[in-house]
């Protein structure tokens, strides 16, 4: 899981109904939370490219004057232009209408973030991952191997089971921290290391990580 989704909110309406949303749009999107923030600038860096379907016939020799001067428009033109819907440009000495449609806006999230401008509100995920944050992911793909070797073994979905595992080190890390998590959503009595000679053994490769594990039905 990411530690955050950011979303600019356009006003307290767009609040209200993401914080409404934020349990379903936290788990489709796999994030822990969703953060707001009062400016697309503090996610991300806009990018303004010209249309040429549109400008060349408009502007003709101009075209590459024009060019220069979209791609380097400040963060104030930019926003005047998405505001407005048009802005005022100066090229070779004849004032020329710059409009929305003449060109598409693009986001580059700054460091540490993917952002995004589709849609109505302006986005940003969150890629900075902690220990916590990676050693739960780790985990998240270990409970899929499990469930996995349940299926392909028969057991019924309400089998209780034991597991044993024997793992690299930050594997074996990740599955200790998050010990609860994995009996949870497996049904596990008890979890240790070792390999055991339990009834299903297979193994696997997590995110590079080699884990050999094991499982057998239990009462």
């Amino acid at each position: 899981p990411l530690p955050r989704l950011y979303v600019v909110p356009r006003n307290a309406a767009d609040r209200e109904k993401i914080l409404k949303m934020a349990g379903l749009i936290c788990e489709e999107l796999n994030v822990k939370e969703i953060a707001f923030a009062g400016d697309a600038a503090q996610l991300m860096h806009k990018k303004v490219e010209p249309v040429f379907k549109k400008l060349g016939p408009k502007l003709g020799p101009m075209l590459k004057k024009a060019v220069e001067q979209i791609r380097a428009l400040t963060p104030e033109q930019i926003a005047e232009l998405e505001t407005h819907g048009e802005l005022k440009l100066s090229i070779e000495g004849k004032e020329v209408v710059l409009l929305l449609e003449d060109v598409k806006i693009s986001a580059e999230g700054a460091e540490g973030l993917a952002a995004s401008l589709e849609g109505q509100l302006p986005v940003a995920l969150d890629l900075q991952l902690n220990e916590e944050l990676i050693a739960e992911g780790l985990a998240r793909e270990v409970v899929n191997r499990i469930q996995n070797m349940r299926k392909e073994a028969g057991f019924d979905v309400v089998d209780r089971i034991e597991i044993a595992f024997e793992a690299t080190e930050r594997l074996a890390r990740a599955i200790e921290t998050q010990q609860e998590y994995i009996m949870k959503e497996t049904l596990a009595e008890k979890i240790y290391p070792g390999p055991n000679g339990l009834e299903v053994a297979r193994d696997w490769k997590i995110d590079g990580e080699a884990v050999h594990l094991e499982i057998k039905r239990v009462g």
